[in-house]
């Protein structure tokens, strides 16, 4: 895909955010990208704006970033370390999720999100058919997305965020995500 199709103010704020994120917790690119099973490439071109990001590989960087995906996803939060995984415990548990044996959990969180999106287009009286022309998506794809079946992308997250009038990281607060 084309460079310029990556370049939205959200992806922008969150490429800055990954990189003051990553370089307060003194990691390097290929230390972040073993932490989360990404590419050192992956995160260079991500930090730079290169590349766009899907559902699953935010849930693998927020992980290791330490972080709930909410937290990485707060672009207003002054305090990056508010939002960080508390004990030992929890990293690890969090951090199994990025294992191939997340899948399962992974979907269950695209599950919980659709629901989360439907229940908010719902609660402002928006039809499918009016909110896919509002946004600019395909009625499929959103269909898709409230059911659990896409791993959406970020740039998409946010113009449905915008959309629903909340945040990217309100769309996806993590207490909607715990089990």
């Amino acid at each position: 895909m084309h460079l310029s199709t990556y370049r939205t103010a959200e992806l922008q704020l969150l490429s800055v955010r990954v990189r003051r994120l990553r370089l307060g917790r003194t990691l390097t690119q290929k230390e972040l990208g073993n932490r989360c099973n990404l590419s050192c490439r992956y995160i260079s071109d991500l930090e730079c704006g290169r590349r766009g990001i899907r559902l699953a590989n935010l849930y693998r960087l927020s992980y290791g970033l330490d972080m709930t995906l909410s937290g990485l996803l707060d672009f207003d939060s002054a305090a990056d370390g508010a939002m960080l995984l508390g004990d030992k415990a929890s990293r690890h548990q969090h951090i199994a999720l990025t294992s191939a044996a997340s899948v399962a959990h992974r979907s269950e969180c695209r599950l919980r999100l659709g629901r989360k999106i439907a229940l908010l287009r719902r609660s402002q009286l928006l039809s499918q058919d009016n909110f896919c022309l509002m946004l600019g998506l395909g009625q499929t794809y959103l269909v898709d997305i409230e059911n659990g079946r896409i791993n959406i992308g970020f740039n998409n997250l946010c113009k449905i965020a915008r959309g629903l009038g909340v945040t990217a990281s309100e769309l996806t607060d993590v207490d909607d995500f715990e089990r």
